[in-house]
């Protein structure tokens, strides 16, 4: 289904035509499905708006005729209809922290190429917490194959773990969109991290290994000893519901266990389980699984807990297992008055002691429940929890992101969801049936082109008018812009494509004629 605006420009001689014959045709020029006549205006510029046109099966241009009493001109101009989809950022990978201030940040985020950059404004980068938050940084596509930095400058709050990066194309952002984890360097640390951490994509590789540096006097060049790899994160449906009102997030650490087995239903819900009981919460719906992420050895070495020794199976387990998983969670209590009997709860566990041996038992028990074995512990602690942070109600109506299998998926905060976040992506993975997909065209002029991969864009977008006839050896261009589509729909971008014309008594030229397509068309 196409929507978009025909533009015809007549040429400066034109005045023998009185009207002009738009059709849907096949490579043959041969018609099909929808035509339109639009009434000539002397040498004045005219419009014909197509509003929600199915494009019948075989169709691959559009073609324009010159004509009056006496006929329609055998000669035409025609430009082919490709499809263009919104292409995701590549992989996404942070530069490292160089502001050592605590609670800022300072870096770059670098964005692999996307398959194709032809019609992408920017990238842009966001906060990402489990929603979508405030815009981070932006940058033109490089192009040519060459990674785009997307500078964060100095002094940048850190609001979040995690950025998003979507494309931006001129009838909005992508669908989907590539993750990356950030770490907070401070004056404090031992050592300055600047290797990057790999972002969690749809196609992603493994998380590039950094290695530390063995000169301890050169401390700016030491990388980070491991990484983080996101593994599940809920659907956008699920997501959505994020934003419910005071709550608070926590982390549980696992070394050892294997993330993807930690991000099954079952797994998770079993965490959740324990995390109800150990709160004495009433409901298990006060408890959300935001994600689940792998740690390398080296990274889950860095999560124990301050001072407290792990047990010795979970020790060896670590040194025998070069993974670790790490699950997020939520706590929103049904008495928002609570909150801050959680936080503290949350906080009494982060330090460990007989609450923490306690949430110790009722996990493992969880676990046990559905066939996962944790090593006996004895007194010492298997799991460490991270610190919790309280956050307030946040406004609804923002984008919210759902990530699975590392694909990110966007929607508007009043979705709803079930099965806690595994659900499917209704589409979201690129070129997916069941999406809704937006089509980008422009006009540009002759020489320039639009989108930063200029190969790419020479087979992807249009030249501008070009003088000539339709009537008598006709010639003009048609370009096509902002038009959707739906699955089983046909949509995409027109291109140049000159055709032979002949005379046919009509006796006038056309100048030119372009489409604009019309972003208001969902099909």
């Amino acid at each position: 289904v196409i929507s978009g605006t025909v533009h015809v420009q007549p040429a400066a001689n034109g005045g023998d035509v009185d009207f002009y014959r738009v059709e849907l045709a096949d490579p043959d020029a041969v018609a099909h499905g929808s035509s339109w006549t639009v009434q000539a205006n002397g040498s004045r510029h005219i419009e014909l708006s197509l509003s929600a046109t199915v494009v019948p099966a075989g169709v691959s241009q559009i073609i324009v005729r010159a004509g009056n009493s006496r006929g329609v001109s055998t000669g035409f101009k025609s430009a082919a209809l490709v499809d263009l989809f919104p292409y995701l950022p590549g992989n996404v990978s942070w530069s490292g922290d160089v502001d050592v201030e605590p609670g800022v940040i300072a870096g770059d985020v670098i964005v692999e190429p996307a398959e194709s950059e032809v019609g992408i404004k920017a990238y842009i980068a966001y906060w990402y917490d489990g929603v979508k938050m405030e815009e981070v940084a932006r940058a033109t596509p490089r192009g040519h194959g060459v990674p785009t930095s997307l500078p964060v400058q100095y002094g940048t709050e850190m609001k979040a773990d995690w950025i998003l990066v979507v494309s931006l194309y001129r009838w909005g952002e992508t669908d989907e969109g590539s993750l990356v984890e950030v770490v907070d360097v401070n004056g404090t640390d031992d050592a300055r991290r600047l290797g990057g951490v790999a972002g969690a994509h749809a196609a992603s590789a493994s998380p590039a290994k950094a290695s530390k540096s063995g000169d301890a006097s050169d401390l700016w060049l030491v990388k980070p000893a491991g990484s983080s790899k996101l593994v599940w994160s809920p659907d956008l449906k699920v997501a959505a519901l994020t934003a419910r009102g005071p709550r608070v997030r926590s982390a549980i650490t696992l070394p050892g266990l294997d993330a993807k087995v930690a991000a099954t239903p079952k797994v998770r819900a079993a965490f959740a389980q324990a995390v109800v009981a150990v709160l004495r919460l009433t409901k298990f719906d006060d408890v959300r699984i935001l994600r689940v992420s792998e740690l390398s050895q080296e990274a889950a070495a860095q999560m124990r807990p301050g001072g407290r020794r792990l047990a010795a199976p979970v020790e060896r387990a670590l040194r025998e297992n070069p993974t670790a998983a790490k699950v997020d969670f939520e706590v929103t209590p049904a008495d928002g008055r609570t909150v801050d009997r959680v936080e503290a709860r949350l906080i009494l566990l982060s330090t460990g002691g007989l609450a923490a041996a306690r949430f110790d038992a009722a996990l493992a028990q969880a676990l046990a429940g559905v066939g996962i074995s944790l090593p006996a512990a004895g007194a010492a602690l298997r799991f460490r929890i991270a610190e919790p942070q309280q956050l307030r109600r946040r406004k609804a109506g923002n984008a919210v992101v759902g990530v699975g299998a590392g694909a990110v998926a966007l929607a508007t905060a009043s979705a709803a969801g079930a099965d806690g976040g595994a659900g499917s992506m209704a589409g979201a993975a690129a070129g997916t049936p069941g999406g809704d997909r937006r089509l980008e065209g422009v006009t540009i002029d002759t020489t320039a082109e639009e989108g930063a991969a200029d190969e790419q864009a020479g087979a992807a977008v249009l030249a501008a008018a070009i003088a000539g006839a339709v009537a008598v050896g006709a010639t003009g261009c048609l370009a096509l812009g902002h038009i959707r589509r739906r699955a089983g729909g046909f949509g995409g971008k027109v291109l140049l494509s000159e055709v032979g014309s002949s005379a046919t008594g009509t006796g006038q030229p056309l100048q030119g004629v372009c489409v604009h397509g019309d972003s208001h068309d969902a099909e």
